[in-house]
């Protein structure tokens, strides 16, 4: 008997010494490892990309971040597959979901890679169910693929996902989000910077959207081919409020716009639009094809350009949808037309008002927006901003200029800023409208019109904006 434990115990050391016995496909690790008992007073707290992994051991706990994560591994991890998302759709059982709560701190996962062209649900999350939260949380680097709904942070949200962002490259195939696929919760104060691209239902924010976005945005470009929008690419009976698109949309087919690429049954509110627009057929700076719904307190100044078919500064075609208060300038969006289609067996008309660039920075020409609760603009400098956009730590040009919102405070600067090409004339769609006929460049901080600078501004020691106007 002895002799036979001896043989085994060789013939493993030889298995091992040729990498003969088979790898896990992941890391895994017990969620005992992690401090905290994953209550909510006592969430397990998270250090490392093992604990991170063995949140799908108990997917209703409560877990927070201490740490950044390095995510590299990943790469290597299933055979080249990557990250094996969190929770499942399946058939909606929710034990299968991620129904706990993920408070990221304000730390950040970097380098996270998932290659899985051919699954559904793709994320860090694959689904965050119902009574779900993920807040306080970055993802930065790497890059995600899969088909049906992929997003950076999750590939389905029916939950709430508050305070996120996401810099990372997405793509998929219908349903396809720069932060989450398919939206049927809620997203509060997120933003996503990475490029997306699908084939159908696809956004800079989320591909498709059926409940409440709020207080966010997206820059990136975003390439498809249907139903394809700067922020969401399937509005479906949701509402879009307090938030803005700043990169370019890109599509092959049909149904782009600015904000959202088809519009059903839903809401677009105090929001705006300054990027780009391109396509084949039925586009516009704020909404491609509209089907009921309700259109307000807009406005858009990026170029829109179809190959043929329905273009408008505001909207492609409208279908019913109720419209008041929606604004194009017509210099720097190339169209004449706010609206190219409106049908009128609705009895409804499409509402929008023509602005030239120097128009469209003056606080006078936007009828209809409230100055004191929802929107500030340096009048005759700025475009209007959403006041939602102001913080006291600053990480982006917006915020920036937004200083000039409260020149009492004291504010902190996050990161390096660049205004890169804001100020040269073929930059006149964005908030400073800059050219030899209108704005000149960024407002400085403090001026009279708008009382002495009082507060501080800590930097950090990184680096400051590079103004070049």
């Amino acid at each position: 008997m002895d002799g036979m434990k001896r043989v085994f115990l060789w013939l493993m050391v030889l298995l091992l010494a040729f990498d003969i016995l088979p790898m896990p496909i992941y890391a895994e690790s017990e969620g005992t490892d992690m401090a905290g008992s994953g209550s909510a007073e006592d969430p397990f707290i998270i250090t490392g990309l093992d604990q991170l992994n063995a949140m799908r051991n108990d997917l209703s706990a409560h877990y927070r971040l201490a740490a950044d994560i390095d995510a590299s591994d990943t790469a290597n991890w299933d055979g080249g597959a990557g990250w094996k998302p969190i929770g499942e759709r399946g058939n909606g059982d929710e034990s299968e979901q991620f129904t706990g709560e993920f408070d990221g701190a304000g730390y950040v996962i970097r380098n996270l890679t998932i290659n899985r062209p051919s699954e559904q649900g793709v994320g860090l999350f694959g689904m965050i169910g119902t009574g779900g939260v993920v807040r306080n949380l970055g993802i930065e680097g790497g890059s995600v693929i899969g088909s049906n709904f992929t997003g950076a942070l999750a590939g389905n949200n029916n939950g709430t996902v508050e305070r996120a962002h996401a810099s990372v490259d997405v793509t998929g195939y219908g349903g396809v989000g720069g932060l989450v696929g398919y939206d049927y919760g809620h997203i509060i104060s997120s933003y996503a910077t990475g490029n997306v691209s699908g084939t159908n239902d696809v956004g800079g924010l989320a591909g498709r959207s059926d409940r409440t976005i709020t207080e966010s945005y997206a820059t990136g470009n975003v390439v498809g081919e249907n139903d394809v929008g700067g922020l969401v690419g399937l509005l479906f009976g949701g509402n879009l409020t307090r938030s803005y698109f700043s990169g370019k949309v890109m599509a092959r087919g049909y149904y782009i716009g600015g904000l959202v690429g088809s519009l059903d049954s839903g809401d677009v509110s105090q929001s705006y639009n300054i990027g780009s627009v391109s396509g084949d057929r039925v586009a516009g700076g704020i909404v491609g094809i509209s089907v009921y719904g309700h259109i307000g307190k807009t406005y858009t100044s990026g170029t829109v350009t179809t190959a043929s078919g329905d273009v408008g500064g505001v909207l492609g075609a409208n279908n019913g949808a109720m419209m008041e208060n929606n604004y194009w300038d017509s210099e720097t969006s190339g169209q004449s037309s706010g609206c190219s289609y409106n049908n009128d067996d609705y009895g409804v008309e499409c509402v929008v008002t023509k602005l030239t660039t120097a128009q469209a920075l003056g606080q006078a020409s936007y009828t209809g927006f409230d100055f004191d609760a929802d929107w500030f603009m340096v009048d005759g400098s700025t475009r209007p901003f959403l006041r939602s956009e102001w913080s006291q730590t600053i990480s982006n040009v917006h915020q920036l200029q937004l200083m000039a919102m409260d020149p009492t405070a004291n504010y902190t600067l996050a990161n390096n800023i660049d205004f890169g090409n804001l100020f040269k004339d073929d930059s006149r769609a964005d908030m400073w409208g800059t050219s030899d006929e209108a704005g000149a460049g960024f407002a400085p901080i403090g001026d009279s019109a708008l009382g002495a600078f009082t507060g501080r501004l800590d930097g950090q020691g990184v680096c400051g904006p590079r103004l070049d106007h």
